[in-house]
């Protein structure tokens, strides 16, 4: 009987011994099975995230242009993982909660900022979505957190219990937005560059608006992505009706869930040339000057259309005087009376550049000079003065080619007229050197500048009896 007892004891004894080693195997092999989650993004494999006994692991992959791996970098995480530092220009980051019980129904998010407290928690808590077996996600917009720098506290509630938790580390020093304080409005436009974008931007818009009549002209430009980090926009100024003056521009950043935020403004004030002329000149000035200042050094051609108000364009010859570079963004041209029916009143000059109007000025052409002579004179007088006054201080000499109507000009005789002072000049005129005739003489006033032109546009009529 003892000895069946024993028999007993010892078959029970290696049942237990048996039991023990399987549960051991069996938790043994429990805790060397691996948890695994693979995150794909556009086809290419983002990250991978392994268990191996109780330690989590996750693999980020880096792709050339060519969509060859660069770099493989491991490291250690916990069951509830975030990005770990991630700049504010990013517009949101995510939070991922791994292994978790299959059974759960309820996984939520609660996340508030450090600073303040916890014054951005929103309530409900966030509600996570599963994206795979055994893990859920979160995306965390800036937008709900006031947009704010520092600390970000998440929690990980599975079916109301604390699951674990996680910080993540918000800063805002990445992206830099580049445009011209100046642009010529010949230029047609400019472009704005923003570098330093991080890689989670999915997309850049640039609202762009010019300071007159408010955002009447709001235009939303998506930016281009030309490097890594780095994003273009190019800002039409027709768009904006060529207006003058500031132009403003935000910059929205976009994440793959649509998520935004503006963390960029640019400011650039678009100027044209300044034009200038003198507000009013003689005719007897034969021309006058116009300037554009400020031009662009890569402008190829400056035209300056001129006409006068009276009769409309009548005297307008399309594109208008070519313009001479004078060096330093200064280009000049000259406007000859002659050219507009040497006409007194308001010449309009506009100035184009490379073909775009960037400008214009009014110069108002006066009517100074007066020539005074008898009406009538007796042929034994034999003399009479034709005088001019109001002559500019720029006319260097005055000649008064005068002839009978008797036979045409066969007996032209250019009369050089002598410098009487105060703006005065006058000359005599000889009957005896027109063959004495009768009727009408006719004397026309020629003006030479210090340029050494000659402007007629004077005439006289004396009859002599």
């Amino acid at each position: 009987m003892k000895r069946k007892y024993n028999y007993f004891l010892m078959c029970f004894g290696l049942v237990l011994v048996c039991s023990i080693f399987l549960v051991e195997s069996i938790a043994q092999a429990n805790s060397n099975s691996s948890f695994k989650y693979y995150e794909y993004d556009n086809g290419v494999l983002s990250f991978a995230v392994v268990q191996k006994n109780s330690e989590f692991y996750k693999t980020v992959y880096s792709y050339d242009n060519n969509g060859r791996v660069l770099s493989k970098k491991t490291s250690k995480i916990s069951k509830v993982d975030s990005p770990g530092i991630v700049d504010l220009s990013a517009a949101s980051f995510d939070v991922y909660a791994y292994n978790v019980p299959e059974s759960a129904e309820d996984v939520r998010f609660p996340t508030w900022t450090e600073s303040q407290g916890q014054d951005d928690l929103e309530n409900p808590w966030i509600l996570g979505r599963k994206v795979s077996k055994g893990v859920w996600k979160v995306t965390i917009p800036f937008s709900k957190h006031f947009k704010e720098n520092g600390s970000y506290l998440t929690h990980v509630y599975v079916d109301s219990v604390m699951y674990g938790e996680v910080t993540t580390k918000v800063q805002r020093n990445a992206t830099q937005a580049e445009a011209p304080d100046t642009v010529p409005i010949a230029e047609k436009s400019y472009e704005i560059k923003i570098t330093g974008v991080p890689l989670q931007v999915n997309r850049v818009v640039v609202p762009t608006w010019s300071d007159i009549n408010g955002q009447d002209d709001l235009e939303w430009i998506p930016a281009d992505k030309i490097g890594d980090g780095i994003w273009s926009a190019t800002i039409s100024l027709i768009n904006h009706r060529d207006d003058l003056g500031k132009y403003y521009s935000h910059i929205y950043y976009y994440d793959k869930y649509g998520n935004s935020i503006h963390i960029e403004d640019v400011a650039v004030n678009v100027t044209r040339p300044a034009i200038a002329s003198k507000k009013e000149v003689d005719l007897s000035a034969s021309s006058f000057d116009v300037y554009a200042y400020g031009v662009d050094q890569n402008v190829q051609n400056v035209y300056f259309p001129t006409w006068t108000l009276k009769n409309g364009q009548d005297d307008m010859r399309w594109p208008g005087i070519q313009g001479v570079n004078m060096g330093n963004g200064t280009w000049k041209a000259t406007i000859p009376f002659s050219k507009h029916f040497n006409e007194a009143g308001e010449y309009v000059t506009h100035v184009y550049v490379d073909g775009v109007y960037v400008g214009g000025t009014a110069t108002t052409v006066k009517k100074g000079t007066q020539v005074t002579a008898p009406f009538s004179v007796s042929l034994g007088t034999r003399y009479y003065e034709v005088r001019v006054t109001g002559v500019p201080q720029n006319i260097t000499q005055v000649e008064i080619p005068t002839w009978s109507d008797h036979n045409g000009q066969d007996d032209l005789d250019w009369v050089p007229a002598v410098y009487r002072g105060n703006g005065t000049w006058s000359a005599v005129i000889d009957i005896a050197k027109h063959n004495n005739d009768t009727g009408p003489y006719f004397s026309h006033v020629y003006y030479y500048n210090a340029s050494g032109e000659r402007i007629n546009f004077e005439a006289v009529a004396v009859n002599v009896y």
